[in-house]
């Protein structure tokens, strides 16, 4: 009873639902203005957005519903990509295509880009500046 009243409490101060769940920049790209913000009814259940790691991945028609960017660092990679999943799932996405990270060099030295075949680079320090992009995406009937 007190972890429900305590959960609630959180979520009621607005609380993230995940870290860097309010970090993730989100531009819609189907005329809805509100498909950034929590929406009850296309509300999607967390776990069940399926991640892409490439275009090539999906096999049905689809839309873009937005465009997600966050920027940070390269070790904090794991929690972007759930920012991501659960920020779809609130848009009432069915799906996500997720990017793979441009890295910068850094002090620590290092640089890695990855593309669709493969990438380059010198070894990478989790605490390199990273930037990272996924698409919501939403399947067609």
């Amino acid at each position: 009873m007190k972890k429900t009243i305590l959960t609630a409490v959180l979520l009621l101060a607005g609380c993230e639902a995940v870290p860097h769940y309010d970090r993730v920049k989100v531009t819609n790209l189907n005329g809805r203005p509100d498909i950034g913000k929590v929406q009850k009814a296309d509300r999607r259940p967390y776990g069940s957005v399926k991640l892409y790691q490439g275009k090539e991945e999906v096999t049905q028609p689809y839309e873009v519903l937005a465009l997600m960017s966050v920027e940070g660092k390269a070790g904090e990679e794991s929690d972007f990509i759930t920012a991501f999943l659960f920020r779809a799932a609130d848009m009432g996405a069915d799906g996500l295509i997720l990017y793979r990270v441009n890295l910068t060099a850094g002090s620590e030295g290092g640089g890695f880009i990855l593309g669709k075949s493969g990438g380059f680079g010198i070894p990478v320090n989790s605490t390199q500046e990273a930037f990272y992009r996924a698409e919501a995406i939403r399947m067609k009937p």
